[in-house]
């Protein structure tokens, strides 16, 4: 598949779906949490609650 082509299947992936991607290559995905994923996701990925600087 050359790149391009790639390129638009990552865009229509969701934001729950890219970051459970990142975490299955082992990617910190803790900066995501109230912008791209909520907390009940992030705990659905990995399996953990988080544990973030809330403000």
């Amino acid at each position: 598949m050359p790149a391009w082509q790639s390129l638009r299947v990552v865009r229509k992936m969701s934001d729950f779906e890219i970051c459970s991607l990142l975490h299955s290559w082992g990617c910190p995905i803790e900066q995501y949490v109230g912008r791209q994923i909520t907390e009940d996701q992030y705990k659905q990925i990995t399996g953990k609650d988080y544990v973030g600087g809330k403000s």
